[in-house]
């Protein structure tokens, strides 16, 4: 999603736990199992820890994160429609179609002298109308495929153009929730195989 100055990618400090908070009003009857799977397959591909703070009421929108006193907010990840959230483009058509169906993504505390980032909040909105849609599972075409991809998102993971990954923008009805090569070696870079953070001090910022 985003690169230093050096040219190295910007992640989360793999050593510090990733606080989650999860809005499942809105959400269909399988996704807390969902969720859970596809956090635990976030963590096997990337060494990260993800640790349940329980339930909130809050639908992020795109300024969620930010935050001028430095104090970094848990993830929120939640279910919600477009009128509820700037998170959301529009309200999907066709489950299957060019339509944004979920947003994440990650903001970070971004050393004022080199302008390298570190992650330390971010959120994932799933549209709760194309939701109700899909399959449960990771199945092709399931929820699952789609959770994975905007939590790729969240930890850092940028768009693809091979429709055989994950990281591709666009949910096929056949591909299935298993990570592809290059979703793999892209998390394995963001995660715990890169190494401890030293997390700068300041403002949360969107990026």
């Amino acid at each position: 999603m985003r690169t230093n100055p050096s040219g190295s990618p910007t992640r989360w400090n793999p050593c510090t736990p990733i606080h989650v908070r999860a809005n499942l009003t809105e959400a269909p009857p399988n996704a807390p199992a969902d969720l859970g799977e596809a956090l635990q397959l976030v963590a096997d591909a990337t060494g990260l820890t993800f640790v349940d703070d329980g339930s909130t009421s809050v639908i992020p929108s795109t300024h969620y994160g930010a935050d001028a006193t430095g104090r970094p907010k848990p993830v929120v990840i939640a279910w919600a429609t477009a009128s509820e959230t700037d998170g959301l483009q529009r309200t999907p058509v066709d489950a299957f179609g060019p339509h944004e169906l979920g947003r994440g993504g990650a903001s970070a505390r971004v050393d004022a002298l080199t302008g390298h980032g570190v992650y330390v909040s971010g959120s994932v909105v799933i549209d709760a109308d194309a939701s109700a849609r899909l399959q449960p599972g990771f199945g092709p075409g399931g929820i699952g495929v789609l959770l994975l991809h905007e939590l790729g998102h969240l930890v850092g993971l940028g768009h693809v153009n091979d429709p055989t990954q994950i990281m591709n923008p666009v949910l096929q009805p056949t591909k299935s929730g298993e990570w592809g090569t290059g979703d793999l070696a892209g998390l394995a870079r963001l995660g715990m195989t890169s190494g401890c953070l030293k997390v700068p001090s300041g403002r949360v910022t969107v990026l």
